[in-house]
């Protein structure tokens, strides 16, 4: 167990906004992770007929 006094107090970046059109986490949200997610279901053959 960490003891709280070994944690350094830093401080923390801006969060993350995907609604900030152009920004990196809108771009990885509404692009890189769809296309992650179509190439590994064609990839897994995970559109088989059920």
């Amino acid at each position: 167990m960490v003891n709280s006094s070994q944690i350094p107090k830093l401080p923390l970046p801006p969060s993350l906004v995907g609604s900030e059109v152009g920004s990196f986490t809108e771009f990885t949200v509404t692009q890189r992770m769809p296309a992650i997610a179509h190439r590994i279901i064609v990839e897994n053959s995970l559109l088989g007929n059920a």
